[in-house]
C-alpha cells in the first residue's frame, strides 16, 4: 500500500524476519509461534510522487496534509506475540500512550 509498503506482521524465530513456507504469517498460528503486529504509516518520496500524479490515486491524497507529516518520514508501533495453546501473550513491554512516552522523556 501506499502509506504501509510492507505487510502487517511476520514470524520471528532464528532470523528476525522468518518466512514460513506460506509467507510472513501462516494463515493458522499454532502455540509456540512468535509473530510481530506492526501497523505503521511511512511517507515514501518514491511512492508518493507517482500518487500524487496517478489521476485515481490522487484523488484520494490531500497533498497539504501528506505535507504535514511527510518530514517524520513514518512511525511503526510493534508487538511481539506468543501464541499459546490458550490464545497469546504479548511479550511486548514498551509504552505506547502518548502519556506514557511523555512520562519517560520528563524522566
Amino acid at each position: 500500500g501506499l502509506f504501509l509498503p510492507h505487510s502487517l506482521g511476520h514470524l520471528l524465530g532464528l532470523q528476525v524476519h522468518d518466512v514460513g513456507p506460506s509467507g510472513p504469517v501462516p494463515d493458522i498460528l499454532l502455540a509456540g509461534m512468535v509473530v510481530t503486529c506492526e501497523p505503521g504509516i511511512y511517507f515514501v518520496d518514491g511512492l508518493l510522487e507517482p500518487a500524487f500524479q496517478d489521476p485515481i490515486l490522487s484523488g484520494f491524497l490531500v497533498r497539504d496534509e501528506v505535507e504535514r507529516y511527510r518530514e517524520v518520514g513514518g512511525v511503526r508501533i510493534e508487538d511481539n506475540i506468543a501464541i499459546t495453546t490458550v490464545g497469546h501473550d504479548n511479550l511486548t513491554t514498551c509504552p505506547k500512550t502518548v502519556e506514557d512516552i511523555e512520562a519517560i522523556m520528563r524522566g
